[in-house]
């Protein structure tokens, strides 16, 4: 097992006890879904354990996730099933560097706190950008400039501590910091402004900016939106 899959592994643990009981995690989800509203084939790049993946699915649309970790996929897979979404919701052990799906495939993709385990960030979004159909939105997040591990894990805990018995979650957070801590120090390859990502984006045919910030994830990310 590699040592980021490993991370991953007991990241995936607890995971879903902390991301989404925060408010940092609910912005985040809530501009992917209103970005990408209104399209029918969605791509959920790097789904983690699906949270965005089922905060993007509805009847009359399909999403097709895929990740590198089968732990995390498999937290990805129970969810599909608890919702009965089987027939909307396709899951899939892939490379985002390599996509197995046809040219112009999808309407929408996701790609969240991903791109930045590469140097080499234009191969996947050049994928991206292939599978991607004429006037199709992308949603790109990750680590800007100012991404700050300490910071963001400091906000984090003082929203917890602010909750009603702290307590109970202290396990899992515990699981959190570790694992960001390691991530941050061993994966993160590269930081890039909400700025420079757009830049990039429209050099390889994504022309239209629908938004560009850096005040994600108490503004230690950049959040990018575009169609092709």
């Amino acid at each position: 097992m590699k040592p980021a899959d490993e991370i991953y592994s007991i990241y995936a643990k607890a995971y879903d006890a902390i991301l989404p009981k925060t408010r940092c995690y609910q912005e985040l989800v809530q501009e992917t879904v209103s970005a990408l509203e209104g399209k029918k084939t969605i791509l959920d790049a790097g789904v983690g354990t699906g949270l965005v993946t089922m905060s993007l699915n509805h009847p009359g649309r399909t999403v097709y996730g895929i990740d590198i970790n089968e732990s995390m996929l498999a937290k990805a897979a129970e969810k599909v099933k608890q919702n009965q979404a089987g027939s909307r919701v396709f899951l899939s052990l892939q490379d985002i560097n390599d996509l197995s799906f046809p040219d112009a495939f999808f309407d929408g993709a996701a790609c969240l706190n991903v791109l930045y385990h590469s140097y080499d960030y234009l191969t996947p979004l050049k994928e991206l950008a292939r599978v991607s159909q004429s006037g199709a939105v992308l949603v790109l997040s990750g680590p800007n400039l100012r991404f700050h591990r300490e910071n963001f894990l400091t906000h984090v805990l003082e929203e917890f501590a602010e909750k009603e018995d702290p307590r109970q979650y202290c396990p899992d957070l515990g699981i959190v910091v570790e694992s960001t801590l390691k991530l941050a120090k061993t994966r993160i390859k590269h930081c890039i402004s909400a700025e420079k990502m757009a830049a990039v984006l429209q050099e390889i045919g994504f022309h239209q900016i629908i938004t560009a910030h850096d005040d994600a994830y108490y503004g230690n990310s950049y959040f990018v939106a575009a169609e092709k």
